[in-house]
């Protein structure tokens, strides 16, 4: 043990963990586990295996290390990004550490399975893995190298996935009740894992150390805030509707600056974002328009438009265009742009925009009278004091995701060829599922 705080664990657990002498580091974001650490996982492990059993599943352990013929199979080798650690072996054959294992399985079911009548099959590990993070923090919540569960089943149908999904939420119910944990179970971005529509949730613990952003309301709704859905309490509307009128705010490039200089709210201003967005190798330009005083969740406009990527304009495309930074706004704007309004903008009042224009505004701007094409999303980021969809007041607290369920579909057994018969004799893909639990986290 160690009477010392150790300078880099800024917070109590890293601080703890190091002091007790249950952890020990080797770099940055990876640490090896001491006896009594390693009681405490083979533990939790213990409780893991026990719920994964009593739903059907199978334990095997994976390797570690995969070609990366398996991941150009599935596409995902060029797409995985910076955090996936590639090297080459001795015979210089492209590998890598698994950051996650959907190839992998994929590939073990292929050679296990044949007919429909083998389904449904839920396989299980609990391995180590390795994600490259260019900033580890926070001791074991955010290491390179950590120990998890991953489970993935295999389904003849939608019906059959979506009973299964229910067994292995309740069994992580159990697992979190069993560790006397408080915790919230909360909708959640699949990320690009996930096919539209998917089911999906995170297993959060509270904690205000916690990374996650969690939107709930008392009657029973729970959200991370990349997915959170939530309509604002109040909104100050100016019904007006006159002609446009260009008014000089010299310095004034915030909606808060401009509300205050012409003192209406800053929920009559309305903010506009530039973006240029990648789609199936496809480069698209959008405006997009929120109210004032709302932020953007790029999850949620990511996911909208089906984006493999987006990025704000670069400087050289915003004077390429001839936009005024500080003052961008949908007049005199190339038609190169698509235009997207948040949902909760009224489209029907007046707002304040920028004229396009250094050091000018536009007033009584109707964005259904003045814009000829727009598409209406929700984009908005939820805030505490919205409402939910059920009209009920939402609060905000923080989490540590420990676990994650969700729906893959037929996107690796398509596209790595993992076809069997069904009943009828004819080839199709499998659905599958995908779980985790960050066992050391």
């Amino acid at each position: 043990t160690y009477k010392e705080v150790p300078a880099e664990a800024k917070i109590l657990s890293h601080q703890l963990l190091i002091r007790a002498g249950l952890i020990h580091k080797t770099a940055a974001g990876i640490y090896s586990y001491m006896p009594l650490a390693l009681r405490v996982i083979e533990k939790i492990k213990n409780i893991i295996r026990h719920e994964m059993d009593e739903i059907g599943g199978a334990e095997i352990l994976m390797s570690m290390v995969t070609p990366a013929d398996l991941w150009k199979e599935s596409g995902r080798w060029d797409k995985m990004g910076s955090e996936m650690l590639k090297f080459k072996d001795a015979g210089l054959r492209d590998m890598c550490l698994s950051p996650t294992n959907e190839e992998t399985v994929t590939d073990i079911f292929k050679e296990l399975v044949s007919s429909y009548k083998q389904l449904p099959l839920y396989l299980y590990q609990i391995n180590t893995k390795f994600r490259d993070e260019i900033r580890p923090r926070f001791g074991l919540m955010r290491g390179r190298e950590f120990i998890m569960k991953d489970g993935y089943s295999f389904h003849l149908d939608t019906q059959d996935m979506d009973r299964f999904y229910v067994d292995i939420y309740k069994a992580y119910e159990n697992i979190f009740t069993q560790m006397g944990l408080e915790f919230s179970i909360v909708e959640a971005d699949g990320g690009a894992m996930a096919y539209p529509g998917a089911k999906t949730h995170e297993f959060q613990v509270i904690a205000d150390e916690g990374e996650d952003d969690l939107i709930y309301s008392k009657e029973g709704y729970a959200a991370n805030l990349e997915k959170a859905q939530t309509k604002r309490s109040e909104v100050s509307l100016n019904q007006n509707i006159n002609a446009l009128e260009k008014v000089e705010t010299k310095n004034l490039e915030t909606c808060a600056d401009v509300a205050k200089f012409l003192n209406i709210p800053t929920s009559q201003t309305l903010k506009s974002l530039l973006y240029t967005i990648t789609k199936e190798e496809q480069e698209s330009h959008y405006l997009l328009l929120l109210l004032g005083d709302d932020e953007l969740n790029e999850i949620k406009f990511k996911n909208a438009l089906g984006a493999e990527s987006l990025n704000m304009l670069t400087p050289k495309l915003l004077e390429s265009y001839q936009i005024a930074k500080g003052y961008i706004g949908p007049q005199k704007l190339s038609s190169d742009f698509k235009i997207i309004i948040d949902s909760e903008v009224n489209v029907d009042s007046s707002f304040i925009v920028g004229a396009n224009e250094y050091h000018f505004h536009l007033k009584n701007f109707v964005p259904r009278r003045d814009i000829a094409s727009f598409e209406v999303l929700d984009i908005r980021q939820a805030q505490e004091g919205d409402l939910d969809l059920n009209g009920n007041k939402v609060f905000k607290r923080r989490g540590i995701e420990v676990g994650h369920i969700f729906q893959l579909g037929e996107k690796y057994t398509k596209s790595m060829s993992a076809v069997i018969s069904n009943n009828e004799g004819k080839p199709f893909a499998p659905l599958m599922g995908c779980y985790g639990i960050g066992v050391t986290r």
